[in-house]
């Protein structure tokens, strides 16, 4: 029994700690609903809470997972249920039939997305085209060293998709990122390249040049990527 307690408290340690963020997100995204069900004792209260983190934890990697339906399987084990390991694999394996098709399909429509804009935005003034697919548009030329593909640079960074969403920014972090070129995609590298130190230019990053059909866990396969850079120093 000891043993079992230990489990739980370091389980329990861990939820708490993974979970810190959750009341901030909650905040800016207020989810309408009827349930009318209160938590009252501190078991009670922790798994409600254990619920709420795994349908928050898992929108992103399940496609907004459906809560009611999460709710009514553990209901369904707690009532005694029996669902045998065929028909349990079946639903997996379909589930995953399910998630294959719809990232295929959500890639294909990215990178026709993406290809149309990068076809019209050529055309743009000042954006330049290289050999590889890149685009780029200088919006401030500097005067020092040009970095090469196996140097480590300092930069301020945002990217942004096409929708107009940033994934990322330093300058929101408000502190500048330090990169090996050897270790980011490839478009990102080949227009660091084209820089001097003191520059800032804006890159269009077609998603052969980025990360490509897979895609990260914030970034949709097949994905044109928008990164506005300035370029501070080659680190030495």
């Amino acid at each position: 029994m000891k043993k079992t307690l230990t489990v739980m408290i370091i389980l329990v340690t861990a939820f708490a700690v993974s979970a810190s963020g959750v009341a901030e997100k909650a905040d800016t995204e207020v989810v309408e609903t009827k349930s009318t069900y209160t938590a009252q004792t501190v078991p009670e209260k922790f798994f409600w809470a254990l619920g709420y983190y795994t349908n928050y934890s898992n929108q992103e990697q399940y496609l907004n997972m459906d809560a009611r339906a999460f709710a009514e399987g553990a209901m369904a084990y707690a009532e005694g249920t029996v669902v045998s390991d065929e028909e349990f694999n079946r639903i997996v394996e379909d589930y995953r039939a399910y998630l294959t098709s719809y990232v295929e399909d959500l890639g294909s429509e990215n990178l026709e997305a993406a290809e149309a804009f990068l076809a019209q935005n050529a055309k743009e003034e000042g954006v330049i085209t290289t050999s590889s697919g890149l685009q780029y548009k200088v919006l401030q030329e500097g005067t020092g060293a040009v970095p090469t593909a196996s140097d480590t640079v300092d930069v301020d960074y945002t990217l942004t998709l096409l929708d107009g969403s940033v994934v990322d920014s330093s300058i929101v972090r408000g502190t500048s990122s330090q990169f090996s070129l050897t270790q980011v995609i490839e478009g990102f590298s080949e227009g660091i390249c084209l820089m001097k130190e003191g520059s800032s230019y804006r890159f269009w990053i077609h998603p052969s040049l980025g990360y490509g059909e897979n895609g990260t866990s914030s970034i949709e396969p097949n994905s044109l990527l928008i990164f506005d850079v300035t370029l501070y120093s080659i680190v030495k």
